[in-house]
Protein backbone atom coordinates (compact mmCIF):
# COMPACT_ATOMS: atom_id res chain seq x y z
CA UNK A 1 0.00 0.00 0.00
CA UNK A 2 2.60 2.26 0.84
CA UNK A 3 4.78 1.50 -1.89
CA UNK A 4 1.48 2.63 -4.09
CA UNK A 5 1.04 5.76 -2.43
CA UNK A 6 4.41 6.44 -3.53
CA UNK A 7 4.17 6.14 -6.92
CA UNK A 8 1.15 8.11 -7.01
CA UNK A 9 3.14 10.99 -5.88
CA UNK A 10 6.14 10.50 -8.45
CA UNK A 11 3.47 10.45 -11.22
CA UNK A 12 2.07 13.82 -9.69
CA UNK A 13 2.73 16.48 -12.12
CA UNK A 14 5.23 19.57 -11.44
CA UNK A 15 3.45 22.72 -11.17
CA UNK A 16 4.44 25.35 -13.59
CA UNK A 17 7.10 28.31 -12.45
CA UNK A 18 5.38 31.77 -13.20
CA UNK A 19 7.81 33.80 -14.39
CA UNK A 20 9.07 37.01 -12.73
CA UNK A 21 7.76 40.42 -13.51
CA UNK A 22 11.26 41.11 -14.82
CA UNK A 23 11.42 38.17 -16.80
CA UNK A 24 8.02 39.44 -18.15
CA UNK A 25 9.60 42.39 -18.89
CA UNK A 26 12.89 40.90 -21.00
CA UNK A 27 10.74 38.53 -22.62
CA UNK A 28 8.45 41.48 -24.05
CA UNK A 29 11.30 43.53 -24.80
CA UNK A 30 12.35 40.71 -27.09
CA UNK A 31 9.36 40.66 -28.94
CA UNK A 32 9.38 44.14 -29.86
CA UNK A 33 13.31 43.94 -30.77
CA UNK A 34 11.55 41.32 -33.43
CA UNK A 35 8.80 44.06 -33.52
CA UNK A 36 6.14 41.27 -32.82
CA UNK A 37 3.94 43.95 -30.62
CA UNK A 38 1.39 41.30 -29.80
CA UNK A 39 3.99 39.28 -28.30
CA UNK A 40 4.85 42.10 -25.84
CA UNK A 41 1.28 42.56 -25.05
CA UNK A 42 1.22 39.05 -23.95
CA UNK A 43 3.80 39.25 -21.70
CA UNK A 44 2.44 42.82 -20.61
CA UNK A 45 -1.11 41.28 -19.88
CA UNK A 46 0.71 39.05 -17.47
CA UNK A 47 2.70 42.02 -14.89
CA UNK A 48 0.52 44.09 -12.58
CA UNK A 49 -0.79 46.89 -13.80
CA UNK A 50 1.40 49.24 -11.25
CA UNK A 51 4.80 47.62 -11.58
CA UNK A 52 7.04 49.96 -13.48
CA UNK A 53 8.46 47.29 -15.26
CA UNK A 54 4.84 47.44 -17.06
CA UNK A 55 4.83 50.93 -17.57
CA UNK A 56 7.82 50.57 -19.25
CA UNK A 57 7.26 47.46 -21.22
CA UNK A 58 3.37 49.98 -22.56
CA UNK A 59 5.54 52.84 -22.81
CA UNK A 60 7.84 51.14 -25.15
CA UNK A 61 4.77 49.43 -27.26
CA UNK A 62 3.24 52.61 -27.48
CA UNK A 63 6.31 53.58 -29.05
CA UNK A 64 6.60 50.95 -31.59
CA UNK A 65 3.26 52.31 -32.33
CA UNK A 66 4.63 55.49 -32.97
CA UNK A 67 2.19 56.44 -30.00
CA UNK A 68 4.62 59.18 -28.52
CA UNK A 69 2.73 61.20 -26.20
CA UNK A 70 1.75 58.20 -24.46
CA UNK A 71 5.39 57.13 -24.57
CA UNK A 72 6.44 60.31 -22.79
CA UNK A 73 3.24 60.45 -20.23
CA UNK A 74 4.21 56.54 -19.13
CA UNK A 75 8.25 56.76 -19.15
CA UNK A 76 9.29 60.40 -17.71
CA UNK A 77 7.73 59.26 -14.46
CA UNK A 78 10.42 56.34 -14.26
CA UNK A 79 13.59 57.95 -14.51
CA UNK A 80 13.29 58.69 -10.66
CA UNK A 81 12.77 55.35 -9.63
CA UNK A 82 15.83 53.29 -8.85
CA UNK A 83 14.42 49.54 -8.48
CA UNK A 84 15.05 49.21 -12.19
CA UNK A 85 17.50 46.92 -13.79
CA UNK A 86 20.29 48.49 -15.64
CA UNK A 87 19.21 47.20 -19.21
CA UNK A 88 15.75 48.32 -18.13
CA UNK A 89 17.12 51.64 -17.49
CA UNK A 90 19.21 52.09 -20.45
CA UNK A 91 16.31 50.97 -22.25
CA UNK A 92 13.96 53.56 -20.60
CA UNK A 93 15.95 56.58 -21.29
CA UNK A 94 16.34 55.27 -25.33
CA UNK A 95 12.86 54.96 -25.52
CA UNK A 96 12.78 58.65 -24.10
CA UNK A 97 15.39 59.74 -26.69
CA UNK A 98 13.44 58.27 -29.29
CA UNK A 99 10.17 59.75 -27.96
CA UNK A 100 11.53 63.20 -27.49
CA UNK A 101 13.62 63.16 -31.28
CA UNK A 102 10.05 62.50 -32.69
CA UNK A 103 9.16 65.46 -31.77
CA UNK A 104 11.82 67.65 -32.83
CA UNK A 105 13.62 67.89 -29.09
CA UNK A 106 17.08 67.58 -30.19
CA UNK A 107 18.17 68.77 -26.48
CA UNK A 108 15.83 66.58 -24.73
CA UNK A 109 16.65 63.78 -27.18
CA UNK A 110 20.53 64.23 -27.00
CA UNK A 111 20.13 63.87 -22.73
CA UNK A 112 18.31 60.69 -22.75
CA UNK A 113 21.08 59.31 -25.07
CA UNK A 114 23.95 60.95 -23.07
CA UNK A 115 22.10 58.73 -20.08
CA UNK A 116 21.87 55.36 -22.22
CA UNK A 117 25.51 55.50 -23.10
CA UNK A 118 26.52 56.14 -19.70
CA UNK A 119 24.86 53.05 -18.32
CA UNK A 120 25.96 51.25 -21.47
CA UNK A 121 29.32 51.89 -20.64
CA UNK A 122 28.77 51.04 -16.51
CA UNK A 123 27.67 47.57 -18.19
CA UNK A 124 30.78 47.36 -20.29
CA UNK A 125 28.98 47.42 -23.39
CA UNK A 126 29.75 49.56 -26.19
CA UNK A 127 28.34 53.47 -26.62
CA UNK A 128 30.36 54.46 -29.82
CA UNK A 129 26.61 53.91 -31.91
CA UNK A 130 24.76 56.14 -29.03
CA UNK A 131 27.49 59.14 -29.26
CA UNK A 132 27.73 58.54 -32.79
CA UNK A 133 23.08 58.73 -32.48
CA UNK A 134 23.67 62.23 -30.63
CA UNK A 135 26.34 63.64 -33.34
CA UNK A 136 23.82 63.05 -36.36
CA UNK A 137 21.18 64.82 -34.25
CA UNK A 138 23.72 68.38 -33.83
CA UNK A 139 25.94 68.17 -36.83
CA UNK A 140 23.76 70.04 -39.41
CA UNK A 141 22.05 72.30 -36.95
CA UNK A 142 22.21 76.07 -37.71
CA UNK A 143 24.97 77.77 -35.31
CA UNK A 144 21.84 79.98 -33.79
CA UNK A 145 19.83 76.59 -33.29
CA UNK A 146 22.81 75.23 -31.82
CA UNK A 147 23.76 78.87 -29.01
CA UNK A 148 19.71 78.20 -28.32
CA UNK A 149 20.20 75.11 -27.09
CA UNK A 150 23.55 75.63 -25.10
CA UNK A 151 21.21 78.12 -23.12
CA UNK A 152 18.52 75.81 -22.50
CA UNK A 153 21.53 73.19 -21.22
CA UNK A 154 21.70 71.86 -17.94
CA UNK A 155 24.83 69.92 -17.92
CA UNK A 156 28.30 69.61 -19.17
CA UNK A 157 28.30 66.30 -20.90
CA UNK A 158 25.61 67.66 -23.27
CA UNK A 159 27.17 71.27 -23.33
CA UNK A 160 30.17 69.83 -24.22
CA UNK A 161 28.61 67.81 -27.33
CA UNK A 162 26.86 71.54 -28.45
CA UNK A 163 30.57 72.93 -28.55
CA UNK A 164 32.07 70.68 -30.16
CA UNK A 165 29.12 70.86 -32.81
CA UNK A 166 29.78 74.54 -32.94
CA UNK A 167 33.83 73.71 -33.02
CA UNK A 168 33.42 71.92 -35.68
CA UNK A 169 31.97 74.35 -38.15
CA UNK A 170 34.34 77.11 -36.92
CA UNK A 171 36.69 78.27 -39.75
CA UNK A 172 39.68 77.31 -37.89
CA UNK A 173 38.19 73.97 -37.54
CA UNK A 174 41.32 71.61 -36.42
CA UNK A 175 42.25 74.07 -34.15
CA UNK A 176 38.87 74.39 -32.55
CA UNK A 177 38.19 71.04 -32.06
CA UNK A 178 41.59 70.62 -30.11
CA UNK A 179 40.85 74.02 -28.02
CA UNK A 180 37.57 71.80 -27.39
CA UNK A 181 39.38 68.71 -26.03
CA UNK A 182 41.45 71.06 -23.78
CA UNK A 183 37.91 72.67 -22.30
CA UNK A 184 36.73 68.66 -22.10
CA UNK A 185 39.47 66.44 -21.17
CA UNK A 186 36.94 64.09 -19.89
CA UNK A 187 33.90 64.04 -22.42
CA UNK A 188 33.94 60.25 -23.53
CA UNK A 189 34.01 61.10 -27.35
CA UNK A 190 37.10 59.30 -28.63
CA UNK A 191 40.12 61.00 -29.82
CA UNK A 192 39.05 59.18 -33.10
CA UNK A 193 36.10 60.92 -33.68
CA UNK A 194 37.58 63.71 -32.74
CA UNK A 195 40.04 62.79 -35.75
CA UNK A 196 37.12 62.43 -38.34
CA UNK A 197 35.33 65.75 -37.58
CA UNK A 198 39.00 67.27 -37.91
CA UNK A 199 39.37 65.87 -41.54
CA UNK A 200 35.52 67.10 -42.22
CA UNK A 201 34.30 69.71 -44.09
CA UNK A 202 32.29 72.29 -41.97
CA UNK A 203 28.41 70.94 -42.35
CA UNK A 204 27.18 74.88 -41.85
CA UNK A 205 27.19 77.55 -43.96
CA UNK A 206 28.84 80.62 -42.84
CA UNK A 207 26.88 83.45 -41.35
CA UNK A 208 27.28 86.93 -42.72
CA UNK A 209 29.96 88.29 -41.08
CA UNK A 210 29.69 91.90 -38.74
CA UNK A 211 32.05 94.56 -39.81
CA UNK A 212 32.49 98.04 -38.18
CA UNK A 213 33.65 99.16 -34.70
CA UNK A 214 32.32 97.33 -31.97
CA UNK A 215 32.29 99.12 -28.40
CA UNK A 216 32.20 96.59 -25.34
CA UNK A 217 31.26 98.76 -21.95
CA UNK A 218 32.32 95.81 -19.16
CA UNK A 219 32.66 96.55 -15.49
CA UNK A 220 36.11 94.38 -15.70
CA UNK A 221 37.89 95.63 -12.79
CA UNK A 222 34.68 95.10 -10.46
CA UNK A 223 34.58 91.87 -8.37
CA UNK A 224 30.92 91.53 -8.41
CA UNK A 225 30.93 91.55 -11.86
CA UNK A 226 34.43 90.74 -13.23
CA UNK A 227 34.14 87.30 -13.88
CA UNK A 228 30.67 87.70 -16.00
CA UNK A 229 32.24 90.78 -17.50
CA UNK A 230 35.53 88.77 -18.72
CA UNK A 231 33.20 85.89 -19.54
CA UNK A 232 30.91 88.28 -22.29
CA UNK A 233 34.60 89.69 -23.38
CA UNK A 234 36.06 86.22 -24.36
CA UNK A 235 33.25 85.16 -26.02
CA UNK A 236 32.67 87.85 -28.21
CA UNK A 237 36.39 88.09 -29.19
CA UNK A 238 36.38 84.56 -30.38
CA UNK A 239 32.52 84.88 -31.85
CA UNK A 240 34.64 87.75 -34.25
CA UNK A 241 37.61 85.81 -35.37
CA UNK A 242 37.65 85.72 -39.37
CA UNK A 243 35.55 89.11 -39.35
CA UNK A 244 36.54 92.61 -39.78
CA UNK A 245 34.97 94.06 -36.68
CA UNK A 246 37.11 96.02 -34.68
CA UNK A 247 36.38 95.81 -30.69
CA UNK A 248 37.13 98.50 -28.48
CA UNK A 249 37.26 97.86 -24.66
CA UNK A 250 35.66 100.53 -22.23
CA UNK A 251 35.55 100.34 -18.63
CA UNK A 252 32.72 100.86 -16.41
CA UNK A 253 32.26 100.87 -12.58
CA UNK A 254 28.66 99.47 -12.47
CA UNK A 255 27.82 103.38 -11.94
CA UNK A 256 24.58 104.71 -12.59
CA UNK A 257 26.18 108.47 -12.96
CA UNK A 258 29.04 107.44 -14.84
CA UNK A 259 27.52 105.19 -17.63
CA UNK A 260 26.32 108.01 -19.86
CA UNK A 261 29.78 109.66 -20.32
CA UNK A 262 30.98 106.37 -21.09
CA UNK A 263 28.54 105.91 -23.71
CA UNK A 264 29.26 109.13 -25.25
CA UNK A 265 33.09 108.68 -25.39
CA UNK A 266 32.49 105.26 -27.12
CA UNK A 267 30.19 107.05 -29.41
CA UNK A 268 32.97 110.11 -30.34
CA UNK A 269 35.80 107.17 -30.73
CA UNK A 270 33.81 105.75 -33.58
CA UNK A 271 31.42 103.09 -31.94
CA UNK A 272 28.90 101.96 -34.19
CA UNK A 273 27.41 99.35 -31.77
CA UNK A 274 27.14 98.69 -28.54
CA UNK A 275 27.52 95.89 -26.11
CA UNK A 276 26.77 97.06 -22.52
CA UNK A 277 26.54 98.18 -20.20
CA UNK A 278 26.32 94.90 -17.51
CA UNK A 279 24.73 96.26 -14.41
CA UNK A 280 21.34 97.11 -13.94
CA UNK A 281 21.54 100.33 -12.55
CA UNK A 282 23.69 101.08 -15.11
CA UNK A 283 20.66 99.81 -17.78
CA UNK A 284 18.29 101.81 -16.11
CA UNK A 285 20.38 105.31 -16.35
CA UNK A 286 21.37 104.60 -19.98
CA UNK A 287 17.20 103.83 -20.81
CA UNK A 288 16.73 106.97 -19.25
CA UNK A 289 19.10 109.29 -20.07
CA UNK A 290 17.74 110.78 -23.41
CA UNK A 291 20.61 109.57 -25.20
CA UNK A 292 20.40 109.42 -29.35
CA UNK A 293 21.32 105.44 -29.28
CA UNK A 294 23.31 103.63 -31.60
CA UNK A 295 22.25 99.57 -31.73
CA UNK A 296 22.82 98.86 -28.56
CA UNK A 297 22.82 95.39 -26.49
CA UNK A 298 22.22 95.82 -23.23
CA UNK A 299 23.69 92.56 -21.13
CA UNK A 300 20.96 92.91 -18.27
CA UNK A 301 16.36 94.14 -18.49
CA UNK A 302 15.61 97.23 -18.02
CA UNK A 303 12.80 98.46 -15.60
CA UNK A 304 11.37 100.48 -18.58
CA UNK A 305 8.46 98.91 -20.37
CA UNK A 306 8.76 100.51 -23.72
CA UNK A 307 12.57 100.72 -23.95
CA UNK A 308 13.98 103.40 -26.24
CA UNK A 309 14.44 103.38 -29.92
CA UNK A 310 17.98 101.10 -31.06
CA UNK A 311 18.21 99.85 -27.37
CA UNK A 312 17.85 95.97 -27.00
CA UNK A 313 17.97 94.20 -23.07
CA UNK A 314 19.50 90.84 -23.21
CA UNK A 315 18.69 89.83 -19.78
CA UNK A 316 16.54 86.88 -17.45
CA UNK A 317 14.15 88.30 -15.79
CA UNK A 318 13.32 86.69 -12.57
CA UNK A 319 9.52 85.77 -13.90
CA UNK A 320 11.75 84.15 -17.18
CA UNK A 321 13.82 82.54 -14.62
CA UNK A 322 10.86 80.93 -12.51
CA UNK A 323 8.89 79.66 -15.47
CA UNK A 324 12.11 77.69 -17.12
CA UNK A 325 12.81 76.18 -13.82
CA UNK A 326 9.48 75.16 -13.99
CA UNK A 327 9.57 73.70 -17.38
CA UNK A 328 13.02 71.84 -16.59
CA UNK A 329 12.00 70.00 -13.18
CA UNK A 330 8.78 69.06 -15.71
CA UNK A 331 10.94 67.71 -18.50
CA UNK A 332 13.36 65.98 -15.88
CA UNK A 333 9.73 63.96 -14.67
CA UNK A 334 8.70 65.95 -11.64
CA UNK A 335 4.86 66.33 -11.22
CA UNK A 336 4.04 68.05 -8.32
CA UNK A 337 5.44 70.92 -6.21
CA UNK A 338 5.45 72.80 -2.86
CA UNK A 339 5.83 76.07 -2.76
CA UNK A 340 7.55 78.28 -0.17
CA UNK A 341 7.75 81.96 -0.31
CA UNK A 342 8.44 85.35 0.99
CA UNK A 343 5.76 87.79 1.62
CA UNK A 344 7.97 90.68 -0.89
CA UNK A 345 7.00 92.00 -3.70
CA UNK A 346 9.93 90.11 -5.82
CA UNK A 347 9.02 86.92 -3.90
CA UNK A 348 5.50 86.90 -5.48
CA UNK A 349 6.25 87.62 -8.97
CA UNK A 350 8.50 84.69 -9.12
CA UNK A 351 5.84 82.75 -7.17
CA UNK A 352 3.40 83.63 -9.91
CA UNK A 353 5.47 83.05 -13.06
CA UNK A 354 6.43 79.24 -11.37
CA UNK A 355 2.82 78.72 -10.75
CA UNK A 356 1.52 79.71 -14.29
CA UNK A 357 4.08 77.80 -15.93
CA UNK A 358 3.54 74.89 -13.65
CA UNK A 359 0.05 74.24 -14.52
CA UNK A 360 0.40 75.15 -18.37
CA UNK A 361 3.00 72.21 -18.02
CA UNK A 362 0.11 70.38 -16.54
CA UNK A 363 1.13 69.29 -13.47
CA UNK A 364 -0.12 70.18 -9.78
CA UNK A 365 1.16 72.04 -6.65
CA UNK A 366 0.47 70.63 -3.80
Amino acid sequence: MAATETGKAAARPVAKQQKSVEERYLAGQACLNQADTPCAQVELAGMPPNSPYAKLLEGQIAASQQDFDATLRLLIPLQSNGSLLPQANASLHSTLAQAYENQGNVLRAMEQLNMTAQLNLAAGEEAESTHQHIWRLLKDLPREALLAMRGESQDTLSQGWIDLALAANAKAQVSAIAQWRIAYPDHPVSDAFLQQLAQAEPAVAATEQLEGVVALLLPLNEPAYANAAEAVQAGLMAARDGSNAVVKIYATRGDKTEIAATYQKAISEGAQFIVGPMAREEVNALAASGLKLAPTLTLNATDQEIPPENLTAFGLPVEAEAAQVARVARAHGMQSAILVTADTPLAKRIEQAFRKEWQTQEATIV
